[in-house]
């Protein structure tokens, strides 16, 4: 089986609803030293090499989570068009009991996939210090660690290996999470269409959660989470007891989420080259300081 080196972490089938007519659009990254837009495409956008692969001791890959993500997010395209045809129409999309299960598991999987939020849990550095200090913890209650072990395991390459291996194993553990599934579930769906002349963007930490002061936990209807599925489409979590509603974003609202993706991501995607412009200047500043989606 020939198994995909390349792993998109904001799915194709999103990217693709941010094109313009010839489908490209119109990325920035922060971390580019040209610190200049520039036109790409869905298919070398947002994509990491082997992101969800687990590194085994001889240096082959497993990317049995990569296949199971491609799995789900075949059975969600059909929702997500669904979803965008009837929020268009001003119309409810009906989902059926499946279809919203099949949707909490993509939305939390989106959150948990993308790299900026396991750079903001678990940079580099944290990880190396987390190993010492697990070190420390056997050498204490086990056996003395011997510095041939030690430096085995803080070893770069061997740092990089673990710290790939914990994501993937991390995300395959809490994006199937049954409480959190459950928590979800409680809520309706929310659906909002953005206005002519105006457009969402799309970033690489694209599920966004609006809390207020002392209101963080996603049981409170009070906190807000939305992710855009279209330039001009937008889902998020709703009111207990209202399976779903439907309504519009204003121009002013639209702004607001706009200057949050991109102050919480590293990179951003939009069809129109001046609306990347407008927010470049601001992509990344408070990437380290997003929002948890899920208390713990």
């Amino acid at each position: 089986m020939n198994t995909p080196k390349r792993h998109h972490f904001v799915p194709q089938l999103l990217q693709e609803n941010f094109v313009d007519e010839r489908g490209k659009f119109w990325v920035y990254d922060c971390r580019n030293s040209k610190k200049a837009p520039f036109q790409s495409t869905p298919i070398n956008t947002l994509v990491q090499g082997q992101l969800y692969s687990l590194v085994n001791c001889d240096g082959s890959t497993d990317a049995s989570l990569e296949a199971e993500l491609s799995r789900l997010e075949s059975e969600t395209k059909p929702i997500i068009a669904k979803i965008v045809a009837s929020t268009r129409a001003d119309e409810m999309p009906g989902l059926t009991s499946q279809e919203r299960r099949t949707w909490d598991r993509f939305f939390l999987q989106q959150w948990q996939r993308v790299p900026d939020q396991f750079e903001r849990l678990r940079s580099p550095a944290h990880h190396r210090e987390e190993t010492s200090r697990h070190l420390d913890f056997y050498s204490s209650v086990a056996r003395a660690v011997t510095e041939d072990e030690r430096r085995m395991f803080l070893d770069p390459a061997q740092l990089e290996r673990s710290r790939q291996n914990l994501r993937v194993t991390s995300l395959r553990e809490e994006a199937e999470d049954q409480n959190i599934l459950a928590v979800m579930a409680t809520r309706g769906l929310a659906f909002a269409k953005v206005p002519p002349h105006s457009s969402l963007i799309l970033s690489s930490n694209p599920v966004m959660k609006l809390t207020g002061e002392g209101v963080t936990h996603l049981r409170d209807d009070r906190v807000k989470v939305w992710l855009p599925i279209a330039f001009d489409v937008l889902v998020g979590m709703g009111c207990r007891g209202v399976a779903e509603i439907g309504g519009f974003a204003s121009e002013e609202y639209v702004t607001f989420l706009n200057t949050t993706q991109a102050r919480q991501s590293s990179q951003i995607v939009s069809g129109t080259r001046t609306l990347v412009e407008t927010f470049a200047p601001i992509v990344g500043s408070k990437l380290l300081d997003a929002e948890p989606l899920f208390e713990t």
